[in-house]
């Protein structure tokens, strides 16, 4: 068969072939898209009206809230006329609710029913109202949803408090039944007909037979999450389902959201009809040009196809030889610089495609490239370190389901979007994979291409340079502060030692016996204890080389508690873990050390205080242990309270000079000093705690062995 006849023939066979495929992915497309558009509008639907049927739930206890703090109802409690016509004066307020004002033992003082509903409440208080308990807090505001006598109830109580004197008057008592007007109000706002049910029993409907009367039509059981398709009156309609749960989270009942599509049905028949026609005029004219071109253009076009292949391929260097000099030589000529200018192109384009890759790929900062409805496109190897997370687990997903924003900066991803005007936000906290918090520093900028726009997100990690700043500006203020406090002590023990002086001088000249002298002498001790006070500040400033020597650290640990088990730590069980015989030995100085474990016996029990515990409990252990590494043997002092414990986000803080958690009563002096006399006898402090558990402070030494 000549290549004339083939060319006829397959350029027929395919435009047919062509044309049946595009038609056949047309309706296909066609049936899918009225299909999908009839789901997610009813999806949509659904989700209006579960948000309306739970928002109703907050705007009856704001109502409630509303009308138990009104004037008219606190003066009037005890006017049951004065309050009925109050209430009748806001019946437009309360449309389908029924109002009850009840004293504060539950019983009825005025009732008003606004709802074509019976109250739930019945003369005998035969049925139990979950709220009508005495035991619980009068003065909160408790909602809920619950089924009583087979109808469910949306029910709302809230105290009525005089807010000149206080004093508790009684309730509001909200009940909206899920009736037939709370019906037509989900259908107000989804524009669909809703059916109520409770436990197979059938509540309320919007759907009207050709007389316009209500009824209950024949709707098969529903999963959840499923959509079905159900004839009513010769109609089709596509209905889902959300549950009604209670206040006790159970599941009571459910509602029905359905669209009618029988309009959207007739118009994919007429779609369908139209592209048939189209399919048919087609394949007339595939016939035609086929016959018309394939006699004129057979050969140069085979030659052009090949060429056209060979470029498809990737062969840029392909060369045409025109045989001719009309038209069809023409075009082999511009194919053939075509082909030159695709090559140079190409070339340009993969060495711009490779340069911006890198720059972005090892750029220090965080970046997602995202669409315009958010999704990301591309991460670099910073934004999976600083987030950790991969390419897989985040492409094509939404960008603010992987970093959580508030609103308002999603607001501005938009406005960037729109107007092409970038948004920085400086010095932004941002929660990251495994809850730890890193400052940040967000730039969004629109990318703008001819097909579509993109948004460049850069988040440049500030923790550190933030951390450092704050640490420069803290150890300024400390270093002034502790200069300040060190020339303050030095003059107030340079008083202190004149007074010393005198009081001894004074010594001298009275009798031993007298009453006198001893007045002078406690004096002096006094004097005494003000000058070492000044000392010890001093050596915190001065961080001054101490006096070490060999201490029973278990026996020292006895004698502090001695001394204040009994006043200091009164009322809280103290428990020793360690074995009182052993000689627990380290290197330190015995009154720096005491009063280091002062302080730590003193800070637990004001955080056993604050946790207000019933039983206080502090437990001491001492024990010896190993290091594996260079098999060095330590003493380990550990002392937990069942206190308030600490927070994660504060635990490093703690001992920082002048860091503290009890506000007023402290002066963040107390852990830091410890930390600072431990270091100072060669021992490591470490904290372990659980928040609203308890907290363990761990102080490990070097083991004294005599040589």
């Amino acid at each position: 068969m000549k290549i004339k006849s083939k060319f006829f023939l397959s350029s027929i066979l395919v435009g047919i072939i062509s044309a049946l495929l595009a038609t056949f992915s047309a309706i296909y497309s066609i049936s899918n898209k009225y299909e999908n558009t009839a789901i997610k509008e009813t999806i949509l639907k659904t989700h209006t009206a579960e948000n309306s049927f739970y928002e109703t739930l907050g705007d009856l206890t704001r109502k409630a809230a509303f009308i138990s703090e009104l004037s008219g109802i606190i003066d009037n409690i005890e006017k049951p006329d004065e309050l009925s016509i109050d209430l009748e004066n806001k019946s437009f307020f309360l449309n389908n609710i029924n109002v009850t004002i009840l004293d504060p033992d539950f019983n009825t003082i005025v009732s008003f029913n606004n709802s074509s509903s019976d109250s739930c409440i019945n003369k005998n208080k035969t049925i139990k109202i979950p709220f009508f308990n005495k035991q619980r807090d009068p003065l909160i505001r408790d909602a809920g949803i619950y089924k009583i006598n087979n109808k469910i109830y949306i029910l709302v109580i809230s105290p009525i408090v005089d807010q000149k004197t206080f004093d508790f008057k009684g309730y509001v008592f909200f009940e909206l039944c899920l009736n037939s007007e709370f019906a037509d109000l989900l259908k107000e706002k989804t524009k669909g007909d809703i059916v109520i049910i409770s436990d197979k029993e059938e509540l309320a409907s919007t759907f009207q037979d050709t007389e316009g009367r209500r009824f209950f039509p024949k709707i098969p059981e529903i999963p959840k999450d499923k959509i079905e398709k159900v004839d009513i009156l010769n109609k089709k309609f596509l209905i889902e389902s959300f549950p009604i749960i209670s206040y006790s989270k159970a599941n009571i009942g459910k509602v029905l959201v359905s669209i009618n599509i029988n309009d959207i049905t007739v118009a994919k028949k007429h779609g369908i009809l139209s592209i048939l026609l189209v399919l048919l005029i087609v394949v007339i004219l595939v016939i035609f040009i086929s016959l018309w071109v394939g006699k004129r253009l057979t050969k140069p076009i085979l030659i052009l196809s090949e060429g056209a292949k060979s470029i498809s391929k990737g062969k840029f260097d392909i060369k045409i030889r025109p045989t001719s000099k009309d038209e069809i030589g023409q075009l082999t000529k511009l194919f053939n610089e075509m082909a030159e200018s695709i090559k140079d192109q190409t070339e340009e384009i993969l060495d711009l495609k490779i340069f911006f890759e890198k720059i972005i790929e090892n750029s220090p900062y965080a970046i997602f490239i995202c669409d315009e409805s958010s999704k990301i496109i591309i991460i670099n190897s910073a934004a999976k370190k600083i987030f950790g997370i991969n390419k897989k687990e985040v492409e094509n997903k939404d960008f603010f389901t992987i970093i959580e924003l508030p609103q308002s900066i999603k607001a501005e991803y938009f406005t960037v979007l729109l107007s092409g005007q970038p948004c920085f936000y400086d010095k932004y906290p941002l929660m990251v994979k495994h809850g730890e918090e890193k400052i940040v520093r967000f730039t969004f900028y629109n990318i703008k291409l001819k097909t579509k726009d993109m948004i460049a997100v850069q988040i440049e990690d500030v923790s550190e340079q933030l951390k450092m700043e704050q640490e420069l500006t803290h150890a300024q203020k400390l270093g002034t502060l502790g200069e300040m406090s060190s020339k303050f002590t030095h003059e107030f023990n340079n008083l202190i030692t004149g007074i010393m002086g005198y009081v001894d001088l004074i010594k001298n000249e009275v009798n031993k016996n007298s009453e006198i002298y001893a007045k002078i002498d406690a004096l002096g001790k006094i004097s005494k204890k003000a000058n070492d006070l000044g000392k010890n500040i001093l050596d915190f400033a001065r961080k001054e080389t101490i006096k070490l020597e060999k201490i029973n650290i278990g026996e020292l640990t006895d004698s502090v508690l001695r001394l204040i088990e009994n006043t200091i730590l009164k009322n809280i069980e103290i428990e020793k873990k360690y074995n009182k015989k052993n000689q627990y030995l380290i290197y330190g100085n015995k009154a720096k050390l005491s009063l280091a474990l002062f302080n730590t016996f003193f800070n637990a029990k004001d955080s056993i205080q604050i946790a207000v515990r019933k039983k206080g409990r502090i437990v001491i252990s001492i024990e010896r242990f190993t290091q594996k590494q260079n098999k060095i043997k330590f003493v380990r002092i550990q002392i937990f309270d069942n206190g308030t414990g600490i927070e994660p986000n504060i635990i490093e803080r703690i001992f920082e000079p002048y860091f503290t958690t009890k506000k007023r009563k402290g002066t963040g002096l107390g852990l830091s000093y410890v930390k600072q006399i431990v270091e100072e006898n060669r021992g490591v402090i470490s904290v372990k705690s659980k928040p609203e558990e308890g907290a363990t402070f761990i102080f490990d030494f070097q083991e004294f062995e005599s040589s």
